[in-house]
C-alpha cells in the first residue's frame, strides 16, 4: 500500500514515522506525484516531511 511504501522509504532514510505522520504525509506526496508526474526524490520527501512534520515530530519523539 501507499502507507507501507512511504514508511519504508522514510525508514531507509532514518525517519521512523508513526501512523499519524504517515497519514499526514501521504496526501502531500500524492499531490506531488500528480503535479510533477513522477515520484518525489529523497530530498523532496525530506522537504515535504520538514514542512508538515518537522519541529513537532522531533519534539514528539524526544
Amino acid at each position: 500500500s501507499g502507507r507501507q511504501a512511504v514508511n519504508g522509504v522514510f525508514d531507509q532514510m532514518g525517519y521512523h514515522l508513526n501512523a499519524a505522520q504517515i497519514n499526514q504525509l501521504l496526501p502531500a506526496i500524492r499531490r506531488f506525484a500528480e503535479n510533477w508526474k513522477r515520484s518525489p526524490k529523497d530530498y523532496e520527501l525530506v522537504a515535504i516531511y520538514d514542512e508538515l512534520c518537522g519541529e513537532s515530530a522531533l519534539r514528539a519523539r524526544g
